[in-house]
């Protein structure tokens, strides 16, 4: 046998090469003449399979029986999916990626089934990781922080009626200080003498087709998002008991929502209308402050022309607008909203990077 059909057959069953290399370290594989990388990975793949010492030995041994036929280059690639796996659910969720790839077959199949598995572990993480509802209260010194977790529909009505009652007590500006002390002072009852009934406006956004599935009982698949950042299934939607002012917002999938022109600095109650239709949250990638709590932001600045109409008009909150880095004179280093061929996204001018923006989130 030719030294190129040895390193062939080496390579093609990897558990064979593994097996002879078992106890050995990467140092004494490279005095055998192997180039370090190569040592480097045999050594530790063979202390993954063969090492005596460590737990999973039944894992272990089903893996070596029934992963025979798998080339090197396919149990590095395991070996990559089971690291992951490690991470997401520990080792025992590592051994059984690892013994579950073991019965396929080509570096294709192990890579979409791997893929499949990570997909399923991240989405179990992340529903154990999801809060639950609950208060608590913990002290630092003389100051008392409360941490308040509910469902998003709850959060979001007790949000925009905190905002309103500290616009009440202390203007629009109001700081991080006045908020919380406005939210103490709706808990406890402290400024009943003064309170005004806050009453919200909260948009749904439906395309047109989805509408006719949810009014057909079909839509109990479909997401409705609403303009306070949260969201409802058709069901929900069709069940739910809007007050008169209520209103869904109408956009058609090829058109979207109806353009209006130049006449004001600033967007008329039609328009922001018309802006919720086009997106629920703020549209900087990573942020979902909701459509309500955001400002119309000029994607061609009002001072160099930008005209007032919803094609040059997005959502963006105080503080992303803040940053938005669309001012020559004055840059932030933060990226810009931009309109490339009547598609919004977040562009970096330091890496050439753009991200398109989909409304609804």
């Amino acid at each position: 046998m030719s030294r190129i059909d040895q390193f062939a057959s080496a390579e093609a069953r990897a558990m064979d090469l593994l097996a002879e290399a078992a106890g050995l370290t990467a140092f004494a594989l490279v005095k055998r003449g192997i180039s370090l990388g190569s040592a480097r990975r045999i050594a530790r793949l063979s202390s993954v399979y063969f090492d005596p010492q460590t737990p999973f030995s039944r894992h272990r041994a089903r893996c070596r029986s029934i992963g025979a036929h798998l080339a090197l280059p396919d149990l590095e690639t395991i070996e990559g999916f089971a690291s992951k796996a490690k991470t997401l659910g520990g080792h025992k969720a590592a051994w059984e990626l690892r013994e579950y790839l073991c019965t396929l077959s080509g570096a294709k199949e192990i890579r979409r089934e791997g893929a499949a598995k990570i997909a399923e572990l991240e989405s179990a993480s992340d529903k154990s990781l999801a809060p639950k509802a609950g208060a608590r209260f913990s002290r630092h010194g003389d100051m008392t922080r409360l941490t308040l977790t509910l469902d998003e529909h709850t959060m979001a009505e007790a949000q925009a009626v905190s905002i309103s009652h500290a616009k009440q007590r202390s203007g629009e500006d109001f700081s991080k200080q006045q908020f919380a002390e406005a939210i103490a002072n709706l808990i406890t009852g402290a400024d009943d003498a003064q309170r005004v009934e806050t009453r919200r406006m909260i948009y749904a956004v439906v395309p047109l087709p989805e509408l006719a599935r949810i009014y057909r009982s079909e839509g109990d698949d479909l997401v409705v998002h609403m303009t306070d950042g949260t969201s409802m299934s058709g069901r929900e939607f069709l069940e739910a008991e809007f007050e008169a002012e209520g209103l869904a917002a109408l956009i058609d999938r090829e058109e979207g929502p109806v353009d209006l022109y130049r006449t004001s600095r600033f967007a008329s109650i039609k328009q922001r209308l018309l802006l919720h239709a086009k997106s629920t949250t703020c549209i900087w990638p990573g942020c979902n402050k909701g459509a309500e709590h955001c400002q119309a932001h000029h994607i061609v600045p009002w001072a160099r022309g930008g005209p007032t109409n919803i094609n040059n008009m997005a959502h963006l909150c105080k503080y992303h607008n803040g940053i938005n880095d669309d001012d020559p004179t004055k840059p932030t280093g933060r990226g810009v909203i931009l309109s490339r061929d009547g598609t919004i996204g977040w562009y970096s001018p330091r890496t050439g990077t753009f991200i398109k923006v989909y409304s609804p989130r």
